[in-house]
């Protein structure tokens, strides 16, 4: 773990060392598996604050604080790329009161949030520039680099968050951070 150091804005005396928190990492992947709609459900407090703790990722990831790239990738990734409406239960409880846009409110606003802090230096430190051929070739099929964002997986993402930011049942906030989102990440094209 690196050996910056966080700076109090209150107090420059008080300064933290991120090899104080050994167990830091290891705590975050440990939050992530209780996300909302798990223990918690969907209350306000539990959207709002998992909202707040991907922003909090997403800025120690921007100033390299903690190498937290992959995190990103996969906030982006659930909330884009997999369906919304049908989530199973995790406690055997009926949860189907809870609709698509209830899901997509907290997941695509998460996701933009990291798009929003992170978008250009995620694309920097983990965009894949190179096109891979489309059509048939006669030597192997081309490997994508493992940590990688391919380019066309970045353009889809544009376009969901194109798409979601005019979803009239998704909240007004959520619709404004998915259209800066994907402007943010289309500066990087």
């Amino acid at each position: 773990m690196p050996t910056t150091h966080l700076q109090s804005p209150v107090n420059a005396r008080r300064d933290l060392s991120w090899r104080q928190l050994p167990l830091f990492e290891e705590t975050v992947y440990e939050a992530l598996k209780d996300e909302p709609g798990r223990r918690a459900k969907f209350t306000k407090i539990e959207t709002e604050g998992w909202v707040n703790f991907m922003a909090f990722l997403a800025l120690i990831t921007k100033e390299r604080i903690v190498g937290l790239e992959d995190i990103g990738v996969v906030v982006l990734r659930e909330a884009l790329e997999e369906r919304h409406d049908s989530l199973p239960s995790t406690d055997g409880a009926d949860d189907s009161k809870i609709d698509e846009a209830t899901r997509l409110n907290v997941f695509v606003a998460a996701a933009a949030i990291w798009a929003v802090i992170m978008g250009e230096e995620l694309w920097e430190r983990m965009g894949q520039e190179d096109e891979c051929p489309v059509g048939l070739s006669l030597g192997p099929a081309p490997k994508q680099l493992i940590g990688t964002i391919p380019k066309r997986r970045w353009e889809m993402w544009i376009a969901r968050l194109q798409f979601l930011s005019l979803r009239e049942d998704l909240k007004i906030c959520t619709r404004e951070l998915a259209a800066e989102a994907a402007a943010v990440m289309m500066r990087v094209l």
